[in-house]
């Protein structure tokens, strides 16, 4: 899943998530998986819970941006990071931040971060010391592996990300009706709150399932 950035025609950056997995299961059925990413392009796993008979939604990247620095250099947890760059993308202009983001403390915060909102910190062929960050994985059958450019996650919530990801499998869909369903919900959330935020040109979804 990539995306190109940066206003320098000559000078190619795109962000990235790369997803490996290894074909070989272990003994106790798990599946050994590696994501890397740099910028804002994101990966999610999503597993079945039999207890609530629906699957979650778990992120296996952060976001390398100013935005998601003054949160994380401020002591917020990586879940409450992402909710709130997702709140985020309803907003317009500053005005706006006091309305969809309830909180002062973040409030302050967001307003601070205002103007440096989509500048990304880490993008390939930007940094020739390219950092990326690796997350080890476990994956076990039935979880679904999903790969978005921020032209989706500025548009949907995790949550309705989740929503799309059970919707499909109450439709008893695969994976391509998966991701039309997703490309769908943006375009349908997008023409109807026309999203400031939102690029067209980068909406890709990528899901890939494991063995069941």
């Amino acid at each position: 899943s990539s995306q190109l950035s940066g206003g320098d025609p000559k000078a190619i950056q795109t962000t990235e998530t790369l997803f490996i997995v290894n074909p070989t299961a272990n003994a106790d059925g798990t599946i050994d998986a590696w994501m890397g990413n740099s910028g804002d392009s994101r990966g999610y796993i999503a597993r079945y819970n039999a207890q609530l008979k629906r699957y979650e939604l778990f992120a296996a990247t952060t976001d390398d941006s100013i935005f998601a620095k003054y949160f994380r250099e401020r002591g917020f947890d990586e879940v409450t990071v992402r909710n709130v760059i997702g709140l985020m993308a309803r907003v317009k202009n500053e005005h706006d931040i006091v309305t969809e983001i309830p909180d002062y403390t973040m409030q302050t915060i967001a307003l601070a971060a205002w103007k440096q909102r989509n500048v990304i910190t880490e993008s390939l062929g930007a940094n020739p010391n390219l950092d990326p960050r690796i997350t080890d994985l476990k994956l076990i059958p039935n979880d679904i592996v999903l790969l978005f450019t921020d032209g989706i996650t500025d548009v949907l919530t995790d949550q309705e990300l989740t929503w799309c990801i059970n919707e499909n499998i109450r439709r008893k869909g695969n994976n391509n009706t998966l991701m039309k369903l997703i490309m769908d919900t943006t375009h349908d959330r997008d023409a109807k709150q026309n999203y400031g935020r939102a690029k067209p040109h980068d909406q890709k979804t990528v899901v890939i399932s494991t063995i069941k």
